[in-house]
């Protein structure tokens, strides 16, 4: 059984959370914005109880269930509730699914880091796709499509006058 399946108050849970995702307490009190001795009083049993905000804020950045985390238990949704399955969301190549697998063996403050390369490589190749010249059809070359751009340039010049 898990830490996270024995876990059956919010102390128990707090702690099985940071434990999951491979953090000490000093650095999920710096991810939080508090104290680190904030942190050990909500994983005492008697222990202070930390704010909808901080609790929220736990579960983020340890991967755990906002719902699991405040009261222990996960409701199952309707089945009107569930979503229709969207084949966007699974890996489209082998290459994904490597990626998909290796960055579920990371720890949260890890996979953060990972995600923001993978924004700023994002980014990057936006930039660039929008900065390039267009695709010209196929039998056009550079050199024809310049003449044609030219005249048709000059022809609205001409009629400006």
């Amino acid at each position: 059984m898990s830490r996270l399946n024995a876990a059956r108050v919010l102390s128990d849970r707090i702690r099985a959370a940071r434990r999951d995702a491979g953090m000490s307490q000093t650095a999920l009190a710096r991810l939080v914005g508090v104290n680190p001795s904030a942190v050990s009083q909500w994983e005492t049993l008697d222990g202070t109880r930390p704010t909808t905000r901080n609790l929220e804020c736990i579960a983020r950045r340890t991967g755990v269930a906002f719902e699991w985390l405040a009261t222990g238990s996960i409701r199952d949704p309707a089945p009107a509730e569930v979503p229709a399955l969207v084949l966007g969301s699974f890996a489209h190549s082998i290459e994904e699914e490597e990626l998909l697998n290796e960055f579920r063996t990371l720890r949260a403050r890890e996979r953060s880091a990972v995600l923001s390369t993978i924004r700023k490589l994002a980014s990057k190749q936006d930039s660039a796709r929008t900065s390039r010249r267009p695709v010209l059809p196929a039998g056009v070359r550079q050199r024809d499509a310049e003449r044609v751009r030219d005249a048709v340039d000059d022809g609205d010049h001409n009629r400006g006058q």
